[in-house]
């Protein structure tokens, strides 16, 4: 029987000994019950097993739990970390106080670029430590407000500054609680040196030449409006001075493109030497310069200064082997406070333009102020070019032919070639005013070579017509720029064989100015076209600057004595001394002379007791179109007597300019 059964029949007086006899229904029913109470303890005892087992489960699962939480934290703690480092900007942790709570390495080596913070330690040793501590005073209160800012404010926000020379952009983050109470900072920060670098490279080649490193056109007329714009308030006036280099085209082409390059910086130094520190210089683009002048208190200043560039660019440059010398036209456009109306930047660099190209048209002009009867002129020469391109695209360059004529007997020993153009609207084009023209426009080597085969076919028409004037010689003026172009001498080799024409009949004409670009190339292509039988002359030899131990280089049959020398006969001894020695000279050298320009009779007679005894003039005959000439040779007349061809046929003179 159960324990706990006994003690309850015990209670109630019950003696075992007084139970009923087993097989009595009471004694099944006590031994039920008993069985019951068994089976509780039984059941109260598992129950308290397993509770026990339970407890210890939860226990040791509490346990785990909690070493994973914490396994897990430090794995996020270290995880972030190495996503920090991930970043290839600046990344700081921080709390309310700007303690830092972590950051990665780029954001220690950018505190130890620091001069203030040289010691800074390791990464996993700043932790802990306040950020602004391990900056520079200065950027430390900068940067604790911008802290402040952010905690305050909730708000993100970004900037970008220079600190100790390097550019940093930064972003600054707040982190907020559940309560939505700034917790902690994020700061982002990189590096952007290399990236301002860049675009301050790019902002000055928007606004700077690329080659000479002047400030190109775009800046020069900022600074020039600028200029315009205080004109009242800070000076007298304000000028431009439009340059264009010389005989570049012909420099960049024979010497090629990196000897160009060097003479357009070379020249943009001694623009830049020639100038005061407040002046601009500035490379427009190709062989054009300008300079802005500012003028506080004297109004001549920029003359001066046009003057002074004049006088640094006569000198010769020096560039690797070559010497190359180099001269500018240079136009002035001057602006003072009371002449302001409708001015504009634009429009003084054009009327500086305007007054160059006066400028070139005149050799002996330093410089040429712009007046406003320019602009009627500067458009009338615009047309003027495209008429004149238009001209030459359809064959309308003619040639005119001046006999040139042995002094003793007048008898026709040859004839010029000379380019004419008659304008359909405003008539015959003055040779000085379309060949320079031609130059500028880059048409001067096709009316060029279409002077010359017109003048070998020409000469061999009136050879097999005219046969008392057979034999006659053929010259024709050359260009330095065609003298140096490229493939030149092969052009005339190729219309020699295409025409059939002696080339021992055929005399180039050089200026002497040629000798002052590169003597040796120049040397060497004359050379090439002696090579061909073809005969050379220096055309208005005394007239530049040749030196004369370059003359003998220019291998010349013939000096031709320019017409300013020979105009001059007529009445002045000491330019009849003058032409004497250049006489001499070209017998000294082995050469024949020629003079040019003779128009009386008192000029005949003073080359003749000179010893000149050949030339040409309009007191003999003009230059004349084939058809005239060929009139005056169908006459019989092998003889030019002074003055003769004109006076018995005055319309031979038609087209004589």
């Amino acid at each position: 029987m159960h324990p706990l059964l006994q003690r309850q029949l015990k209670r109630f007086g019950i003696d075992e000994g007084a139970l009923p006899a087993a097989g009595d229904p009471w004694a099944q029913l006590l031994e039920r019950i008993s069985r019951s109470y068994l089976e509780a303890d039984q059941d109260r005892y598992l129950l308290e097993r397993s509770l026990a087992i339970s407890s210890q489960e939860m226990q040791e699962l509490y346990e785990r739990l909690d070493g994973e939480k914490r396994s897990l934290e430090a794995l996020s703690a270290e995880t972030g970390h190495a996503l920090l480092n991930t970043s290839s900007d600046m990344a700081l942790l921080l709390d309310v106080e700007g303690r830092i709570l972590d950051i990665n390495n780029v954001g220690t080596q950018l505190l130890r670029l620091s001069a203030h913070a040289s010691g800074v330690p390791h990464t996993r040793d700043l932790v802990g430590a306040s950020l602004f501590d391990l900056m520079s005073p200065e950027v430390a209160g900068v940067a604790r407000d911008r802290h402040a800012e952010v905690v305050s404010s909730g708000r993100a926000i970004r900037f970008e500054e220079l600190v100790d020379d390097r550019w940093l952009d930064s972003s600054i983050y707040p982190v907020m609680d559940s309560a939505g109470s700034v917790v902690r900072v994020v700061a982002l920060t990189r590096d952007i040196t290399d990236r301002k670098t860049s675009e301050e490279e790019l902002r000055k080649q928007a606004f700077h030449d690329t080659l000479t490193g002047l400030p190109n056109r775009a800046l020069f007329l900022d600074r020039l409006e600028q200029a315009l714009a205080s004109l009242g308030r800070s000076g007298l006036a304000v000028a431009v001075l439009f340059m264009d280099v010389d005989r570049f085209k012909t420099v960049n082409d024979r010497f090629g493109h990196p000897v160009g390059d060097e003479l357009l910086i070379a020249i943009g130094r001694r623009l830049l030497s020639s100038l005061r520190p407040g002046d601009t210089v500035a490379r427009l683009g190709g062989d054009e310069f300008a300079v802005l002048v500012e003028c506080a208190s004297n109004p001549n200043h920029p003359l001066v200064v046009a003057d002074r560039i004049a006088d640094a660019l006569a000198a010769p440059f020096e560039l690797g082997n070559q010497v190359v010398h180099a001269a500018a036209s240079i136009g002035v456009a001057i602006v003072t406070a009371n002449n302001l109306e409708d001015v504009t930047p634009s429009g003084v660099v054009r009327d500086a333009d305007i007054a160059m190209y006066r400028a070139k048209a005149d050799p002996l002009a330093r410089y040429v102020i712009f007046d406003k009867e320019m602009n009627a002129r500067s458009l009338e020469r615009l047309e003027l070019k495209a008429a004149l391109r238009a001209a030459v695209e359809a064959g309308q360059i003619g040639v005119h032919y001046q006999p040139a004529v042995e002094f003793k007997t007048g008898r026709v020993i040859g004839v010029e070639a000379l380019a004419r153009w008659h304008h359909p609207g405003r008539g015959p084009v003055a040779p000085s005013e379309f060949i320079p023209l031609a130059e500028e426009i880059g048409l001067i080597g096709a009316i060029g070579r279409h002077v010359v085969e017109q003048g070998c076919r020409q000469v061999l028409a009136w050879d097999a017509q005219f046969p008392a004037h057979a034999r006659l010689t053929l010259g024709v003026n050359i260009a330095p720029s065609q003298l140096l172009s490229t493939g030149f001498v092969d052009e005339i080799d190729q219309i020699l064989v295409a025409t059939d024409f002696p080339a021992g009949r055929l005399r180039l004409e050089i200026a002497e100015s040629v000798a002052l670009l590169d003597i040796d190339l120049v040397s060497r292509e004359l050379a090439r076209l002696r090579a061909l039988g073809v005969s050379l002359a220096i055309d208005d030899f005394g007239t530049s600057q040749t030196s004369l131990k370059d003359l003998p280089r220019l291998m010349a049959d013939t000096l031709k004595i320019g017409r300013g020398f020979v105009a001059a006969l007529d009445g002045d001894d000491a330019e009849a001394s003058v032409v004497e020695a250049l006489i001499a000279l070209a017998r000294n050298f082995d050469m024949e002379v020629t003079a040019t320009g003779v128009e009386t009779a008192q000029v005949l007679d003073r080359l003749l007791r000179l010893g000149c005894e050949r030339g040409q003039g309009f007191y003999f005959a003009p230059a004349m179109s084939p058809e005239a000439l060929g009139l005056l040779f169908a006459t019989g007349d092998a003889v030019l007597s002074p003055g003769a061809a004109l006076a018995r046929r005055p319309e031979l003179a038609f087209g004589a300019n």
